[in-house]
């Protein structure tokens, strides 16, 4: 519950400070990390 909480705060800093590309890489990640849960 609150890795997935501190993933989510990781990802919403980024959102706001790198370009459209850099979000797409990290929504991958994301999910490979949520598929490997």
């Amino acid at each position: 519950m609150s890795l997935g909480f501190t993933v989510l705060r990781f990802e919403n800093r980024f959102v706001f400070q790198e370009p459209e590309s850099v979000k797409s890489e990290i929504r991958k990640v994301i999910n490979e990390k949520k598929e490997s849960i």
